[in-house]
């Protein structure tokens, strides 16, 4: 949604066709977040605990538990 339009995360998502970055087969192994330090690190773990649930999913359920 936001943020810096030439990130190197939003850029890769993007010419992968991804609207979230927990689509793509290759976050586990992913770099990209590295930049972010510890932020990044736990980014990366909530995007991995949402493989496989669409957008609409992953703010249905923070919704829910807000």
């Amino acid at each position: 949604g936001g943020g810096a339009p030439d990130c190197a995360i939003r850029l890769c998502a993007s010419e992968k066709g991804y609207s979230l970055c927990n689509e793509c087969v290759e976050l586990v192994d992913c770099t990209k977040f590295d930049w972010l330090g510890e932020y990044g690190k736990a980014l990366k773990r909530k995007l991995e605990d949402y493989k496989g649930k669409s957008k609409e999913e992953i703010v249905t359920e923070a919704l829910s538990d807000a």
